[in-house]
């Protein structure tokens, strides 16, 4: 099942922020790798952005609807001092789902 990725825009069923082409970019930036299968690839970055749900209790600001499935998007957020916009995933999320 192919992840749905939250854009910003409140998509239903969102399991990721990130796409998997995305995600694996940004593993090997970093020297890291995704599992090769992709349905195995998938399933860890589910299991990242269930990592980043459970640090919410810690998270600044609140959700902007009571609809959306993961922690983001938020709104009241500042990022080093500037105000996050309401529709916007900070790329520090990515990271930590990744």
């Amino acid at each position: 099942m192919a992840l749905v990725v939250e854009t910003g825009a409140i998509v239903p069923g969102a399991d990721s922020y990130v796409s998997l082409a995305d995600a694996r970019a940004l593993a090997s930036g970093y020297g890291l790798a995704l599992p090769a299968d992709d349905a195995e690839a998938e399933a860890a970055l589910r299991n990242g952005a269930v990592y980043v749900g459970l640090q919410e209790p810690s998270m600044c600001g609140r959700r902007v609807s009571s609809s959306q499935t993961l922690a983001y998007p938020r709104q009241g957020v500042s990022l080093y001092g500037f105000t996050l916009a309401s529709d916007a995933i900070p790329p520090q999320i990515v990271h930590a789902q990744v």
